[in-house]
Formats: structure tokens, sequence, C-alpha cells
């Protein structure tokens, strides 16, 4: 698929179920930080233009056509990952396997979580 047109990367039309594999997102990640160390991000958040680039670059390492609201999304939805790890891990009797790259909990912790969480 060539992606050649920069409309392509701009448009929100074109934001239809984008999926991500593990490796896509560690790229996108990457570009992400090679635009905030080029100064790309103010604050909390990037430049459009950082979005743009990230996804022209998913775009062309991968062959498929991301835009740069698949960039963005994907950014939100891995923040909203992390705060939830980061959540989980500041809880009593809950831990972090770095082998396994998951959280762990004791029963105890468990059941706690599950009966606050969907009661």
């Amino acid at each position: 698929m060539e992606v050649s047109q920069s409309q392509d990367f701009n448009s929100k039309k074109m934001n239809n179920n984008f999926r991500w594999t593990p490796t896509m997102s560690r790229f996108m990640q990457k570009c992400l930080v090679e635009q905030a160390e080029k100064g790309m991000k103010i604050d909390k958040t990037f430049k459009r233009p950082a979005f743009i680039a990230t996804a022209r670059a998913v775009s062309e390492k991968f062959n498929v056509l991301c835009t740069d609201s698949n960039v963005e999304n994907h950014l939100r939805t891995l923040k909203t990952k992390y705060s939830q790890i980061k959540r989980l891990k500041s809880m009593s009797g809950v831990g972090w396997d770095d082998t396994l790259k998951m959280i762990t909990m004791d029963n105890d912790a468990y059941n706690e979580y599950v009966q606050v969480r969907y009661s």
C-alpha cells in the first residue's frame, strides 16, 4: 500500500479500527520520544506535527496506513493503561514481576480489589 499523500496522515475520517501490534506500539513510542527531544512536546501534550511525523514513520516502516489520529488515540490508550498499572502497584499486596512483565497480587489483595471494583 503506497502512502504518499499528506492528507492521508491528517484525515480524521480515516481512523477506522487501526490495529496496533506490540512491535508497532514500541516503535511509535520511540518515535514520540524523538519528537519530544526535537521540542515537539509542550507541557504534557505533543504538537500536531509530532503526531503526523510519527504516523508517517509507522506507515512507512510497517507498510500500513496510520494517521495522526491513530497515533494520538493509541498514546491516550497507553497513558490510561499506565495509570491503571501505577494505581494497582500502589495497593498493598500488589507487586510487579519484571520477568513476566505483569502485576502480581496475593489472594487477599485480589479479593479486595474485585470486591471494590465490581460490586
